[in-house]
């Protein structure tokens, strides 16, 4: 009896802990100590002098859950939409509009509730084989990629980690945005790029090291705000023992400043990806979209 009660009071314990069962484990659930509230607008224009018959749009909304995010609390949309979403947690809004008149014009505004850590939460385990393989620009299989990521192998994974993005911070020149994506060998070989190769060539260099990284999408911002696009912004991720950890070598941050980062987006540059759009999507002859 003695030992059915101890028993009992552990699983109360666990409980109270938020803990949870996974994966034949006990695991501690996400904890959350404060809260941000983001909205993003997009104004989409039929240009043309006829009747366009049917218009799609698709944006992100932030990503289901990060190592200090999750979503959401609320969400409040202008207009209708069906929500898709894929293994990863990202999740996207789709907007359908039929015989959009000639010039006619439709404003989308999306406000999203957020729940922020500052420290990252454990999760047990996330895919982590995934984010060990190369893809579309983040070639961690080269040659080049891997003879780099060998000299900047340490005794330690962290050291590794560390050393990995003090190299990109001190060898990659920040040319600001770029249009179009160059990649991790870009990165590596030219010496320059914007956040995306930085993010891209960090994320390449661990998984050629044989950690665990991925690259993010998104805003960094301390407290409430509205989202524009030329503050649209890319950094890496890597796999501690569970806990994904910042390096964002673009911003000169290292495993720091948690509740400020709003990911909109884990990129997947995978072939076979749901999901491959930025920050958003659209068809329909004639259609023109801003993001205000």
């Amino acid at each position: 009896m003695n030992h059915r009660k101890r028993l009992l009071a552990a699983f109360a314990a666990l409980v109270l802990s938020g803990a949870v069962w996974y994966g034949w484990q006990w695991v501690t659930a996400p904890q959350y100590d404060s809260s941000k509230t983001v909205s993003y607008s997009f104004v989409l224009r039929n240009a043309s002098n006829r009747v366009l018959e049917h218009a799609e749009f698709r944006t992100y909304l932030p990503v289901r859950q990060t190592a200090a995010q999750a979503c959401c609390e609320r969400v409040e949309v202008s207009q209708p939409y069906t929500l898709e979403s894929d293994d990863l947690g990202n999740q996207v809004l789709r907007f359908g509009f039929d015989r959009m008149p000639p010039y006619g014009v439709k404003l989308i505004r999306v406000t999203a509730q957020l729940r922020m850590n500052s420290q990252p939460n454990k999760f047990w385990r996330f895919l982590p084989d995934r984010y060990l393989q190369p893809e579309p620009l983040i070639e961690s299989d080269h040659p080049a990629v891997q003879a780099a990521a060998a000299n900047l192998l340490a005794g330690e994974p962290a050291q590794t980690l560390r050393g990995i993005y003090d190299w990109v911070v001190n060898n990659v020149r920040d040319i600001g945005y770029v249009r179009d994506e160059r990649g991790a060998l870009y990165a590596l070989q030219q010496r320059q790029g914007d956040c995306t190769e930085n993010a891209y060539l960090f994320t390449a260099l661990a998984r050629a090291n044989s950690v665990p990284a991925r690259a993010v999408a998104g805003y960094v911002l301390d407290d409430n705000g509205l989202l524009r696009a030329a503050a649209y912004h890319e950094w890496a991720e890597f796999d501690d023992g569970g806990i994904w950890r910042i390096a964002d070598p673009q911003k000169r941050n290292y495993d720091d400043r948690y509740s400020s980062y709003v990911g909109m987006r884990l990129v997947d540059n995978r072939p076979d990806a749901t999901f491959k759009f930025s920050r958003y999507q659209f068809n329909g002859e004639g259609l023109e979209v801003d993001m205000e």
